[in-house]
């Protein structure tokens, strides 16, 4: 049988230039979890095939995912980790407890995906990917209802609400953990 974690542990997912990296190390912050960026990962450990030139984007088949998942498995087990990822279809729901969905409003994205410099070809193909909702979409397929969160992300103020969010899934997380070791 596969493990459970043995603590909380949160996805946040959303398409590029949504703000992942940025809530995932505020969250990490202000609740002493330890933040894991996938891509970083998969540059790191060369879980990718190929770099498209066009794109500028590493080429991640589905070998590369199986090792990138065999990678997290340990990882995630241990527990108290934020993990975030442009995609969360490949990853176990047994993993999260929580699982954050950001969406961003057109101009508020164009501008940060401009700002990273991303080409007109990968900046039109992550606009539309976020104006038809793909991520969301992927994670309502792939995720129960009562973990999935999907959440409005274009300001300080939103970021706060999703910080604040992660605080009281933890807190219920933290409780029924309480209770459950309590009574065993």
């Amino acid at each position: 049988m596969l493990e459970e974690p043995r603590a909380f542990n949160v996805l946040i997912t959303g398409t590029p230039g949504t703000g992942k990296t940025s809530l995932s190390q505020m969250v990490s912050a202000e609740l002493g979890l330890t933040h894991l960026d996938t891509g970083a990962i998969v540059k790191s450990q060369k879980f990718y095939t190929d770099f498209d030139e066009q794109y500028g984007s590493f080429m991640v088949d589905e070998e590369d995912e199986e090792h990138l998942l065999d990678y997290l498995e340990p990882i995630l087990v241990e527990g108290g980790k934020v993990l975030d990822y442009h995609s969360c279809e490949l990853f176990p729901k047994r993993w999260f407890h929580a699982v954050i969905v950001l969406r961003v409003d057109t101009q508020p994205h164009f501008d940060r995906l401009t700002a990273r410099g991303y080409g007109e070809a990968k900046r039109e193909e992550n606009m539309d990917a976020e104006i038809e909702g793909v991520v969301a979409e992927e994670a309502a397929d792939s995720y129960d209802e009562d973990v999935l969160h999907v959440v409005s992300h274009n300001t300080l103020d939103d970021m706060c609400a999703a910080v604040e969010l992660v605080r009281r899934l933890k807190a219920e997380f933290d409780t029924r953990s309480s209770r459950a070791a309590a009574a065993a």
